[in-house]
């Protein structure tokens, strides 16, 4: 049944896109880009025809962005001076093509097709997908009138974020933003307890999901310096299976660095060269690129190991493993049920170390002709699929509004639109002024306006009714420690008085001290 349905919409999709008629290329474009964000895949320009003399644009392909490989001549190891970057295409066939009609003067789908080679990004990581960031024409007026006021990069994209709901409504991350910024540079160049505050912990739904995930590994991090509350600053810090640095708690939490390398490491493999062995093959498939680059260098040294004995102990096979001339002697237990391997075990430690198979392990691999890597020596924290478990929130609680600031936050993202293309005529801004004037004059005494106005957003995970509401918040009360010292801790980069070393006054040091000075001329 399921299956049917889905055939049924599959159909559907296919019947509309496929009937699709717009009145320029760019719309064309818009509407397949549109469709993409939905999907959760990036698309690119690919095949254009043009008119022999008029120069007409009147043929158009646009592609999967991930359609085609790599040229060989980017694949020859003799003429790379760099490392090269994942591989990001994969031979997907999605496409659509549209041609000019001339007769209608408008364009008509001549092929679509809409069957994918590789995954859909997910949801929350459509946000960075190549051809959904850019900068409308609204947002740049927009974001130039910010700069100019003396708001620094990240606080725009602060102030964009929040006045569109989050950053997966912004349509640009921040570095979108940043590069917009340079190329403007260059143009213009060119041209008691009660009512304190007594402890604050924070912690945001994302990073819950990423302790349940990462969690084994947590550090305190109290070197921070203290402030004038004796109050120290504590993050709860770990690493994620890109080997970033992620915190678990704390007053300010930023997943879009994060969320991106997902994206990315999603819609791409790392290099491997075409000669490349199949378990190296594998593992760029399996492990995160920042992993990934670890468990190469693994496979690199298999072939410093040779073989000298296998032991044979019913499931236990113990496999005697001699570094090549030397005398080092490794021996690897591998345990198997059912002629299938379900445990490894390598004197060296490096898999309950470090999360990776060692090279002796990858030794027992290769000898054994495997073209995978076990199960039992994966660990899913430095996988791809680590956090697959957990449902994605990115979306998150960071601005949870109430209704009418969600009324009002729409209202300004499509007004800010609609109002640059109005300003580019007199005759539309007078007619937008006329209207919005009759609206700000109009009789309000409808229930819907009578409401208690509310501004900002609220709480996530509260109810508005039980918020209680107080004048003042004070500053916590300041902490005495027990025993000695029993003055304030001061933090690394407050400045500290000196203090002469002969007469312990703080008003000069011994260099300039006239106590000291009058004894060494009496000495003298």
């Amino acid at each position: 049944m399921d299956e049917s349905r889905a055939s049924l919409e599959d159909q559907e999709e296919y019947d509309m896109m496929i009937n699709l008629r717009s009145k320029s290329e760019k719309q064309g474009y818009d509407y397949y880009n549109k469709y993409a964000k939905g999907k959760g895949f990036s698309i690119r320009k690919d095949y254009i025809r043009r008119h022999c003399l008029s120069k007409e644009v009147f043929h158009r392909r646009y592609t999967c962005s991930r359609q085609g490989y790599r040229k060989d001549m980017y694949m020859d190891p003799n003429k790379r001076s760099r490392q090269p970057r994942a591989f990001t295409r994969c031979g997907c066939d999605a496409q659509l093509e549209i041609k000019l009609d001339k007769e209608r003067g408008d364009w008509y789908v001549l092929e679509f097709v809409s069957k994918h080679s590789h995954p859909m990004c997910k949801p929350d990581e459509v946000a960075f997908l190549r051809s959904l960031r850019r900068l409308t024409e609204a947002q740049k007026a927009n974001v130039m009138g910010l700069k100019d006021v003396g708001l620094q990069q990240h606080q725009v994209m602060d102030v964009m974020e929040r006045d569109h709901g989050g950053y997966e409504a912004t349509g640009f991350t921040s570095r979108d933003l940043y590069n917009f910024f340079v190329r403007q540079r260059k143009k213009r160049i060119q041209e008691g307890d009660a009512e304190h505050v007594i402890k604050l912990f924070w912690t945001d739904a994302q990073s819950r999901i990423d302790y349940d995930a990462f969690g084994e590994v947590v550090v305190f991090d109290s070197t921070y310096r203290v402030n004038k509350y004796n109050l120290p600053f504590i993050p709860f810090v770990g690493v994620n299976h890109h080997g970033s640095t992620i915190i678990f708690a704390c007053a300010i939490v930023s997943d879009e660095k994060e969320a991106e390398l997902d994206a990315k490491a999603s819609q791409s493999l790392p290099f491997t060269d075409n000669d490349a062995s199949p378990i190296e093959k594998d593992a760029a498939c399996v492990f995160t690129p920042r992993a990934f680059k670890k468990v190469k260098m693994e496979i690199y040294k298999v072939m410093d190991w040779e073989f000298i004995d296998i032991i044979d102990e019913d499931i236990c096979v113990r496999y005697v493993l001699s570094l090549k001339q030397t005398e080092k002697i490794i021996i690897v237990k591998c345990l198997y049920e059912e002629a299938s391997l379900v445990s490894v075990v390598c004197p060296c430690r490096k898999m309950e170390c470090e999360s990776i198979p060692c090279e002796h392990i990858f030794s027992v691999i290769h000898f054994l002709n495997l073209e995978r890597i076990p199960e039992c020596c994966i660990v899913p924290r430095w996988t791809l699929r680590a956090k697959y478990a957990f449902p994605s929130d990115r979306y998150g609680e960071v601005y949870t509004w109430s209704e009418q600031m969600e009324r009002y936050r729409q209202l300004h993202t499509f007004g800010s639109e609609a109002f640059f293309k109005c300003s580019m005529s007199e005759e539309r801004t007078l007619k937008v002024m006329k209207f919005l004037q009759s609206l700000i004059h109009e009789d309000e005494t409808s229930a819907s306006i009578d409401m208690e106005s509310q501004y900002g957003h609220v709480i996530g995970q509260s109810s508005r009714s039980n918020i209680g509401y107080t004048d003042h918040v004070h500053d916590p009360i300041e902490v005495i420690p027990k025993g000695a010292p029993t003055r304030r801790m001061r933090g690394f980069l407050e400045k500290r008085e000196r203090k002469c070393g002969y007469c312990r006054v703080r008003s000069h040091t011994i260099r300039t001290c006239s106590i000291y000075l009058r004894k060494v001329a009496q000495d003298v």
